[in-house]
């Protein structure tokens, strides 16, 4: 597994750390388990080191869509972004999750994921534009090579876990 990947995987704050054979890559981005299997992941990183990921539980039919950036923010406050890509352009809401363990980056999780795929699942490139105080954005842009794909691999692994828990006899909490 390279360094990328095992850094992609601390900034998804994943309860532990998948091993190399619970991993698949597509172009830019990779695909795979925490290691307790709670959790699908399909991301990627910038040259700069934030993060780009879609994450799937396996115990419940919930994917989110997030970004690890350096821009602070305050948590649970809501902040607008532009969305562009070299196929189209949106306008979307994200949520500040607070700062992440790993690398003190700040976590944000888009209000509307249709907005953010209708941009990017067809795209080769994406960047979005963040407003900073008085007259500046700072813009963090993305490769989208092996985006679609892996994204469909891991909403349908979350799928198969939850299918294959459903007869389970562990304990669950309801």
């Amino acid at each position: 597994m390279t360094a990328k990947t095992w850094a992609l995987l601390a900034l998804c704050m994943l309860p532990c750390v998948a091993t190399a054979s619970d991993t698949t890559s597509f172009g830019e981005w990779h695909v795979g388990f925490s290691e307790d299997k709670t959790t699908v992941f399909a991301g990627t990183m910038n040259d700069s080191g934030s993060l780009l990921a879609e994450t799937c539980a396996t115990d419940k039919d919930s994917c989110i869509w997030m970004l690890t950036i350096d821009s602070v923010c305050e948590e649970g406050a809501e902040y607008p972004v532009l969305i562009n890509s070299d196929q189209s352009a949106a306008t979307a809401t994200v949520t500040c999750l607070g700062r992440a363990e790993s690398k003190g980056d700040y976590r944000y999780r888009f209000n509307d994921w249709k907005s953010l795929e209708s941009v990017i699942l067809k795209a080769k490139k994406v960047g979005f534009a963040f407003p900073l105080q008085q007259d500046q954005f700072t813009v963090v842009r993305f490769s989208l090579d092996g985006v679609a794909k892996a994204s469909q691999l891991a909403e349908r692994l979350a799928l198969e876990a939850r299918k294959s828990s459903s007869g389970s006899t562990r304990n669950v909490t309801l």
